[in-house]
């Protein structure tokens, strides 16, 4: 039996772990969430607020894993609210670590592409990390402790996670271009911001590998295409069968984010495919499965 304890387990990715979790033989889920259980996925479930609870290695010592997905991972919220953006995101990641490394339960903690100020060329696992907004700046914090704390963990970085929403989260890029078009309403997007964009199930998958097969080090957890955010767009048109003329593209400057975003996050998979067997789809036949 292997027993895993998922931080964030409402979330977005923590509801489609769940979810697969609840399918696999001999694994025992139990979910965190600072509020109660949205789903019934998980084994079992405690009320945690990371913002109130200190993390004692007594909480995770009956887990032989921690996937830590929970986050504050709303950019402009972060840059104006860094005491609770750096509590949360991480002072309790800090406290999830050290409670790992003296249980000896292996961490896989969720980071992002937003550690890397987004050059337009191809990023390695080990490529030197500079933030250009305070959720970024925070990551990069919580995987520098992480890996001196508890050097054994997994460390996984994905990129603009998109996919179906199981139940009480916030959308995602496909479902805002899907249900606007739907709508027919015209929307505006980028055409200058690049994005190798994740598909929620195959990264919900690769957690769930990583708990069972541990693996030591940082994992890029990314699709098989880099597209602008208005080639996207026109793909969700072109699959859900929608009319793309309602899709202009715009410089990102249109929009008036208080944080700046990275340009640009080109990763690549091939350590994470050869190592866990990860299946990166093309942003396509993602599109067609969530069909």
């Amino acid at each position: 039996m292997t027993k895993i304890l998922l931080t964030g387990s409402n979330g977005f990715l923590g509801q489609h772990i769940a979810a697969q979790a609840s399918k696999i033989p001999n694994m025992h889920l139990t979910g965190w969430s600072k509020r109660g259980a949205i789903h019934n996925y998980c084994n079992d479930f405690k009320t945690i607020n990371l913002l109130e609870n200190d993390i004692t290695p007594e909480m995770v010592a009956p887990f032989d894993a921690v996937i830590h997905t929970a986050a504050l991972s709303h950019v402009d919220y972060c840059e104006q609210h860094r005491e609770e953006a750096f509590r949360i995101n991480v002072e309790a990641t800090r406290q999830i670590a050290k409670a790992c490394r003296q249980t000896g339960t292996h961490l896989i903690h969720l980071s992002s592409d937003f550690v890397f100020p987004g050059k337009n060329e191809p990023v390695a696992e080990n490529d030197k990390t500079n933030p250009v907004n305070y959720y970024g700046r925070t990551k990069e914090m919580a995987e520098l402790y992480v890996q001196s704390i508890c050097p054994q963990s997994t460390i996984i970085r994905p990129v603009l996670i998109f996919g179906p929403v199981l139940s009480g989260t916030r959308s995602n890029l496909v479902l805002w271009v899907k249900s606007a078009l739907e709508a027919d309403k015209a929307i505006q997007v980028t055409s200058d911001h690049m994005r190798t964009a994740t598909y929620v199930k195959d990264l919900a998958a690769l957690c769930l590998q990583a708990a069972q097969k541990p693996q030591r080090g940082i994992y890029h957890a990314c699709g098989a295409d880099y597209l602008s955010v208005h080639e996207m767009a026109l793909q969700v048109a072109n699959v859900f069968e929608l009319d793309s003329q309602l899709i202009t593209p715009v410089h990102s400057d249109t929009f008036a984010n208080q944080a700046p975003r990275p340009a640009c996050s080109n990763f690549s998979a091939k350590k994470t495919i050869h190592d866990f067997g990860f299946q990166n789809r093309s942003f396509q036949k993602a599109l067609r499965d969530m069909v």
